[in-house]
């Protein structure tokens, strides 16, 4: 595989040998590596492919060989001073020291001198390499704030008034004695059951009067619920709706229901 023709994402490129090229697709190849924060990993690589040892993320094997040479015009064959420096200046600064410049001819490095040299050894584990390439990697790009929890005291919760509930205490019952007849139940729990609310003042009379039958109420009441011809009760005699003589309110019924 060479290194002009990456693997899909997140797959590592992995250079079994590439002889070089033009500088400037290298260049590219190379910028879109850096991006992508693309491991790229060295067997042999020339002439243009060392290029990647600018990247953060690149490792070599100590078996491995790169070959360093000076750039230069394919049609002229003469050398491109610019270009050469541009190529010179993105290798490690141990290894610009190492090699000293770059001439028409080859220099070779391999991979056990570059790993000497600072350039990440491939056989290491993922996480070292990893360690490494976040402590290597220039920060270029702007970095997200740091959000962090301040110290200083908030307002005070807000106070809840809470009221306590009384629950009902239970009232104990006496014991059991054999042979006690419990058809009737004790005075205790007789006394224990809570009784009804009072009933209100001038209530009575009007509710005994609905509990009648209908044939026992007065004319005044029992009028307005004759039976018509023709009809028949469905409900008890008893259930009678009724109002008040001179009343202008709602009927009101034996459940209570105003309608």
């Amino acid at each position: 595989m060479g290194y002009l023709e990456p693997p899909p994402l997140p797959a590592p490129v992995v250079v079994r040998k590439d002889v070089g090229g033009l500088v400037h697709l290298y260049q590219e190849r190379t910028a879109q590596y850096r991006r992508e924060n693309r491991e790229v990993r060295l067997h042999e690589c020339r002439s243009a492919c060392t290029l990647a040892l600018s990247l953060p993320n690149v490792c070599v094997y100590p078996g491995s060989v790169l070959k360093f040479h000076a750039a230069y015009d394919d049609r002229t064959k003469i050398i491109d001073a610019n270009v050469s420096a541009d190529l010179f200046g993105s290798y490690p600064p141990a290894v610009r020291e190492r090699l000293g410049g770059l001439t028409r001819q080859y220099r070779n490095l391999t991979g056990s001198e570059l790993i000497r040299l600072g350039v990440r050894d491939s056989t290491e584990t993922p996480e070292i390499m990893l360690a490494r390439a976040r402590r290597t990697t220039p920060s270029s790009e702007p970095q997200a704030p740091v959000i962090v929890a301040s110290a200083e005291p908030g307002p005070p919760p807000r106070a809840v008034k809470t009221v306590p509930v009384p629950l009902p205490v239970p009232v104990p019952l006496p014991p059991v004695r054999p042979g006690q007849d419990l058809s009737d139940p004790p005075a205790a729990a007789l006394a224990s059951v809570p009784l009804p609310l009072p009933r209100p003042a001038g209530l009575g009379p009007i509710l005994m009067a609905a509990a009648r039958p209908a044939s026992t109420l007065p004319a005044a009441l029992a009028g307005p619920h004759r039976t018509m011809a023709g009809a028949s009760e469905i409900v008890p005699p008893w259930f009678v709706s009724w109002r008040q003589p001179g009343s202008v309110g709602p009927v009101a019924s034996l459940a209570g229901t105003a309608r």
